[in-house]
C-alpha cells in the first residue's frame, strides 16, 4: 500500500502542477497570443471542474462496483491526453510577432535606427490609415479558447477516479489508522472528507506549477521551438513577447502516462491486508468472479443501476431541506469563489498592479499557497485541541470568514496610476482628456486612436492614428501612448530605446524640441512602488483564514445529517462547490478585471480583443469589494448555521 500511495501523491503533484498552477501562470500569455479578454480565459480555470462535474456520480457509482485500481491509471491516462491537447493551439498556429514599424510608426525610414527621423514625412494622410494596420494574424483566438477548455474538462475527468475511488480503494486495503494517514495524498481544493491531514500533494503541485511557470514565462519564448531566441533581439519586457505557456505541459503529459503503468499493475484486492476479514475476502472474490463474466452486460447492468438510483429523489430532498447542511454548503460556496478566483488570475494580478517579472511574481505566488495551506491543517487541529462540536465549528468559520473579509481591504495598498496623456493627463493644448480610447474598426483592421492626438504631434499627426499601444516614458513623468504620440522624430538605441526630439514633451516642459530632455524611453515610468510588502502579509494571513474554514465545514456537515444519507450529502455538496463556486469563480474575478480595463486591443480576424492597459485604482477596488463581499456572505451563511445549530442542540438537550 505505501507504494501505491506513493504513486497517488504523484498522480495528485502532477493534476495540481498541470491545472491550477501552469494553466493559470500561463493564462497571461495565453490571453495576449490569442487575444482574449480575461472573462474568456477563466472559461480554461473553469472547464476542468466542469469535466469533473460532468462523470463524478457516474464514476463514484459504476466505477466503485469494479476494478478501483485500474480506473484510478485510467484516470491517469486521460490526464495525460488532457495535457497534449492544452498543447495543439501552440502546434496548431504560430506566434507572429508584430515588427517594430508595425508597433511603433507604421512607416520609417531606411535608416530608422541611426538616430533619424521616425516618421516619412512624405506620406499623405489617406495613405497612412489604407496601410497602416497592426497586424492580422488570422488567429482563431476564439476558436482555441474551446480547445483549452476541453483540454480542461479532459484533465477534470480523468482527475475523478482518483478523486472518489482512489481514496475508497486505499481504506479498503489498509486499517483505518493509516488509511487517514495516507489519504493526505488525495487533495482537493475545497472539499475534504477524509480523517486527517488533507490537500498535501495538490497544495505542493499548485505552489510547484506557479513557480516553474513564472520561470518558463520569463525565460523561455513561446516560439522557441521555431526560431532562435538569441536572435529575437527583445526579451520579457518587451510588449511583443509572450512566454512559452505550452513547455511545462511536456512534462505533465509523459508523468501522467508513466504514473498509469504501475498503477494498472495492482490488484482489485490487496489480499494480504490484515484488516480484512474473512467475510470480505469471500465477497470480493465474488465479485472478481462475476467480472470475468461478460464486460458489456456488465457495464449495463452497472449503468441501469445508476440511473435507478438517480431516480430516488426522496434521500436529496432530505437532504436540502436540512437547513444547517444547506447553509454550510452555501457558505462554502462562498468561500471557493474566493480560493478558486485568487488561484486564476493572482498572478495576472501582481503583474499588472506592481508591474512584477514573472519568475518573482510566480515565486511569491507558489509561497503564498504553501504557507497558506497551513490553514487547512490548522482547521482540524483547532477542531481536535477545543473538541469543537457542531455549533463549535461554525462559530470558527464566522471567525475566519470575518477575518477574511476585514484583511480584504488590504487590496487598497495598490500601486499609484501611471499617468497616461490623454487619458488621465489633459494633452497641452486641451483642458479635458480625451473622451475616447481605441476605436477598433475591424473591416479594416486598423487601430483609430484619435483620442490621443495633437497638434504637438506635427507632421506625424496624420500617421499616429493607426498605431498600436506602445508606452513611452517622457522625461516629464508621463506616458505616452506610443513614441508617435510623444511627437519623437529621432530614435536612438533600437526600437525601444530611448527616443528624442519629442515635440509634445518639449511643450509640456516648456523646452524646444531638440534639447536633451526631450526624449523619452521605451515602456512605463517607474513608480517605485513598494505598497506589495503591505498587501503580501495581509492577503498571506487572509487566505490562512480562509482554508481554515474548509475543514470545519467538511467535518460539520458529517455532524449535521444522518448516518444513512452522509456519502449522498458529502456528493452533493461537492456538486454545490462546483456549481456555485469554483466554476462560476474565475469568471466573476475576469469580468471584474476586464471592467478595469483603459486600453482594448484586438486584430480583428475573428478575435474578440485584449487588454493592454489596466487601471491600477479600479483593479484595487474591484479586487478589494469582490473579496469583502463574497467573504461577508460567507460569513452569513455560516452564522445562519450557528443559528440553526443552536437550536439542535437545545432540541437535544430538552429531548435527553
Amino acid at each position: 500500500m505505501p507504494v501505491f500511495v506513493f504513486w497517488c501523491f504523484i498522480m495528485c503533484f502532477l493534476e495540481g502542477f498541470a491545472v491550477n498552477g501552469l494553466a493559470n501562470a500561463a493564462l497571461t500569455s495565453i490571453e495576449k497570443q490569442f487575444k482574449l479578454p480575461s472573462t474568456k480565459s477563466a472559461l480554461i480555470t473553469s472547464s476542468q471542474d466542469i469535466g469533473s462535474l460532468i462523470v463524478i456520480l457516474f464514476v463514484s457509482f459504476v466505477g466503485g462496483k469494479y476494478h478501483k485500481s485500474t480506473w484510478v491509471a485510467a484516470g491517469s491516462v486521460i490526464m495525460g491526453i488532457g495535457s497534449v491537447l492544452f498543447m495543439v493551439p501552440h502546434f496548431a498556429e504560430k506566434y507572429i510577432y508584430p515588427e517594430v514599424s508595425q508597433i511603433l510608426v507604421p512607416f520609417f525610414t531606411e535608416n530608422t535606427f541611426s538616430s533619424s527621423s521616425l516618421c516619412n514625412t512624405d506620406l499623405t494622410d489617406s495613405s497612412s490609415k489604407s496601410n497602416a494596420s497592426f497586424p492580422c494574424t488570422d488567429s482563431q483566438g476564439d476558436g482555441y479558447l474551446g480547445v483549452f477548455m476541453v483540454a480542461q474538462m479532459v484533465h477534470g475527468v480523468g482527475y475523478t477516479p482518483m478523486l472518489t475511488l482512489g481514496t475508497v480503494y486505499i481504506d479498503e486495503n489498509e486499517s483505518h489508522t493509516l488509511a487517514a494517514v495516507y489519504i493526505v495524498t488525495r487533495a482537493t481544493t475545497q472539499l475534504s472528507f477524509q480523517k486527517s491531514l488533507t490537500y498535501a500533494a495538490a497544495a505542493i503541485g499548485v505552489a510547484a506549477g506557479f513557480f516553474a511557470g513564472g520561470q518558463i514565462m520569463e525565460n523561455i519564448y513561446v516560439d522557441y521551438d521555431r526560431v532562435d531566441q538569441s536572435s529575437l533581439g527583445f526579451g520579457a519586457r518587451d510588449p511583443r513577447w509572450i512566454g512559452a505557456w505550452w513547455v511545462g505541459f511536456i512534462a505533465t503529459a509523459v508523468g501522467f502516462f508513466a504514473v498509469s503503468i504501475p498503477l494498472f499493475g495492482y490488484p482489485k484486492s490487496l489480499r494480504d491486508n490484515p484488516d480484512t476479514s474473512k467475510d470480505e475476502d469471500t465477497t470480493k472474490e465474488k465479485e472478481r468472479s462475476a467480472n470475468s463474466t461478460d464486460v458489456i452486460s456488465t457495464l449495463k447492468e452497472g449503468l441501469f443501476s445508476f440511473l435507478k438510483t438517480l431516480v430516488k429523489l426522496r434521500i436529496y430532498i432530505i437532504i436540502i431541506t436540512n437547513p444547517i447542511f444547506m447553509c454550510l454548503t452555501l457558505g462554502g460556496c462562498a468561500e471557493t469563489l474566493i480560493i478558486s478566483g485568487v488561484g486564476a488570475f493572482s498572478f495576472k494580478y501582481l503583474i499588472e498592479q506592481f508591474s512584477m517579472n514573472f519568475d518573482d511574481a510566480g515565486t511569491l505566488i507558489g509561497a503564498l499557497i504553501l504557507t497558506g495551506s497551513l490553514g487547512m491543517i490548522l482547521g482540524g487541529v483547532l477542531i481536535r485541541i477545543f473538541h469543537l462540536e457542531l455549533l463549535g465549528m461554525t462559530r470558527l468559520n464566522v471567525m475566519c470568514t470575518l477575518v477574511s473579509a476585514l484583511l480584504g481591504i488590504s487590496f487598497l495598498a495598490g500601486c499609484p496610476e501611471v499617468p497616461l496623456v490623454g487619458l488621465e493627463v489633459p494633452l497641452n493644448n486641451k483642458r479635458t482628456v480625451a473622451a475616447s480610447t481605441v476605436v477598433d474598426d475591424r473591416s479594416s483592421d486598423l487601430f483609430i486612436t484619435t483620442g490621443y492626438i495633437d497638434t504637438c504631434q506635427g507632421v506625424c499627426q496624420s500617421q499616429c492614428t493607426s498605431i498600436g499601444f506602445s508606452p513611452v516614458c517622457g522625461k516629464d513623468g508621463n506616458v505616452y501612448y506610443s513614441p508617435c504620440h510623444a511627437g519623437c522624430t529621432s530614435n536612438q538605441g533600437g526600437p525601444f530605446g530611448t527616443y528624442g526630439n519629442c515635440s509634445c514633451i518639449a511643450s509640456s516642459l516648456q523646452i524646444t524640441p531638440y534639447d536633451p530632455n526631450a526624449s523619452a524611453t521605451g515602456g512605463k515610468c517607474p513608480d517605485n512602488c513598494t505598497n506589495l510588502a503591505v498587501l503580501a502579509p495581509c492577503l498571506f494571513i487572509a487566505m490562512v483564514a480562509v482554508l481554515t474554514a474548509t475543514t470545519p465545514t467538511s467535518m460539520a456537515t458529517l455532524r449535521c445529517v444522518d448516518e444513512d444519507v452522509k456519502p449522498f450529502a458529502l456528493g452533493l455538496q461537492w456538486m454545490f462547490l462546483r456549481l456555485l463556486g469554483t466554476i462560476p469563480g474565475p469568471v466573476l474575478i475576469g469580468s471584474i478585471i476586464d471592467r478595469t480595463c483603459q486600453i482594448w486591443q484586438s486584430v480583428g480576424c475573428g478575435s474578440s480583443g485584449f487588454c493592454t492597459l489596466y487601471s491600477h485604482n479600479q483593479l484595487s477596488l474591484g479586487v478589494m469589494g469582490w473579496w469583502i463581499g463574497v467573504s461577508l456572505v460567507a460569513s452569513f451563511f455560516f452564522f445562519l448555521a450557528s443559528i440553526f445549530a443552536t437550536r439542535l442542540k437545545k432540541s437535544h438537550n430538552i429531548n435527553s
